[in-house]
C-alpha cells in the first residue's frame, strides 16, 4: 500500500510508463473490440440521413468509453467495464455535448475570426489578435476541460473559470506535462496512425475494418488514460483528497480485537492520513461503525485536511453497504457543499442523480 501511495503521489513524468502499460489490460481490448464491432456494423447498414445519425450514435458511444477510461483509471481501477447504457441522452447525446463544450473556446475563436475577416477584409490565413489569443487559450485548456467533462460530467462546470483555476493550481506542473503528451499523442494519431489505418482499410474486408478501428483507438485510449493519470492522486483510494458524516445516533458497536485501535483513535494523536487509512481498512473489513468514528475524528481534528473529502466518500459507501440511503444522501450532500469544486464532488453529484 505504501509503495502504491508513493507511486501515485509521484510526478506525472515518472508515471507515464503506467499510461502506456494500460494497453496490456485484457478488459480494455474486450471493450474496444465490442465498440469496434458496433461501429463497423452500424456503418455497414447506414446510408443517407441514417448514416449521419449512426455516426453520431457511434461518436457518443466512443466518447462514453473514453470518458470511462479517464474515470476508472483516475480511481485506480485495474479493469475497464463498458459504461452502463442509461438513456439515449445520458449515454449518447450528453457525452457529445460535453466534448463540444470543452472545445467551445476554440469554436468561438474560429467563429469570431471568420466574422472579423469577412467584415474587415483581412487576408485569408491571418487571424485578428483577439480571436487568436482566445484560440490559443482554448488549446492550452482543452485537455483540462476534457478532464473536467470526463470526471464531473457537468457542462456548466466545464465552462466555470473558478474550476479551471482551482484545477490548474491542484495539478501544478503535472498538467503542462499532460498537455504536451496529450497533443503529442494527437499528432501521432494524425500523422502516423491514420496512415496505417488507411492502408489497412484499402481491402474493405470486415476484419480489416475492425483491425483499423482497434489501431485508431490506441492513441485515443492513451490520451484519455493520461487524463486519468493526471487525476489519480486526487481520486485513487490510497491517496485521497478533501472533507463529516451525519451525526446519527448509533448504538455502541462491538469490535473484535480492535480495542487498541479504538484507544489510539480516542487519543487524538492519529494523523489525518492514518485516520483515512483506518476508515478505508474498516470499510474493507465491513466494519461501518469504525468507518464513521474515524471520519468523525477527521472532521473534528482535521477539518481542512485533504483527506476529508475521501473520508466522506468512504463513509457514504459504508452507509450504502448498510442500506442507510437517507444518511448516504446526507453525507454526499455534505461532501458537495464543503468542497463543491473538488473532482470527487462530481462523482457525488452523479451518484445523487442516480438515487
Amino acid at each position: 500500500m505504501q509503495d502504491r501511495e508513493r507511486d501515485i503521489d509521484s510526478h506525472l513524468v515518472t508515471r507515464l510508463p503506467d499510461v502506456v502499460g494500460y494497453l496490456r489490460m485484457p478488459s480494455l481490448w474486450a471493450v474496444l473490440l465490442g465498440l469496434a464491432l458496433i461501429s463497423v456494423i452500424l456503418e455497414a447498414i447506414s446510408f443517407g440521413l441514417l448514416a449521419i445519425l449512426m455516426a453520431l450514435l457511434v461518436a457518443g458511444l466512443e466518447i462514453g468509453v473514453f470518458f470511462q477510461i479517464t474515470r476508472s483509471s483516475a480511481q485506480g481501477d485495474k479493469t475497464l467495464e463498458a459504461p452502463d447504457f442509461v438513456t439515449i441522452y445520458d449515454s449518447i447525446v450528453h457525452p457529445i455535448i460535453l466534448v463540444v463544450v470543452a472545445a467551445l473556446p476554440m469554436l468561438i475563436a474560429g467563429y469570431w475570426a471568420t466574422t472579423e475577416i469577412l467584415i474587415q477584409g483581412i487576408p485569408r490565413g491571418d487571424w485578428p489578435l483577439g480571436p487568436l489569443v482566445l484560440f490559443l487559450v482554448g488549446v492550452l485548456l482543452y485537455p483540462l476541460l476534457l478532464t473536467i467533462a470526463a470526471i464531473d460530467r457537468d457542462a456548466m462546470r466545464v465552462l466555470n473559470p473558478v474550476v479551471w483555476a482551482q484545477s490548474l493550481r491542484s495539478f501544478g506542473t503535472n498538467y503542462w506535462v499532460a498537455a504536451v503528451v496529450f497533443y503529442g499523442l494527437w499528432a501521432l494519431e494524425g500523422y502516423v496512425v491514420t496512415d496505417i489505418v488507411l492502408d489497412i482499410t484499402t481491402s474493405n474486408i470486415f476484419g480489416a475494418s475492425l483491425l483499423a478501428l482497434m489501431v485508431l483507438y490506441i492513441p485515443r485510449v492513451l490520451r484519455y488514460r493520461l487524463l486519468g493519470a493526471l487525476c489519480e492522486p486526487f481520486l485513487s483510494e490510497p491517496t485521497p483528497q478533501m472533507i463529516l458524516v451525519p451525526q446519527a445516533e448509533l448504538p455502541e458497536p462491538e469490535y473484535d480485537n480492535s480495542r487498541e485501535l479504538l484507544e489510539e483513535l480516542e487519543s487524538g494523536t492519529m494523523t489525518s492520513r492514518a485516520l483515512l487509512r483506518m476508515a478505508n481498512t474498516a470499510y474493507g473489513k465491513k466494519r461501518p461503525q469504525l468507518v464513521y468514528r474515524a471520519v468523525e475524528h477527521l472532521w473534528r481534528h482535521y477539518p481542512e485536511s485533504p483527506e476529508l473529502v475521501q473520508g466522506l466518500w468512504v463513509a457514504s459507501q459504508a452507509q450504502e453497504m448498510e442500506g442507510q440511503t437517507a444518511a448516504m444522501k446526507s453525507t454526499l450532500e455534505k461532501l458537495i457543499s464543503h468542497h463543491p469544486n473538488h473532482p470527487m464532488a462530481g462523482e457525488a453529484r452523479l451518484k445523487l442523480r442516480r438515487l
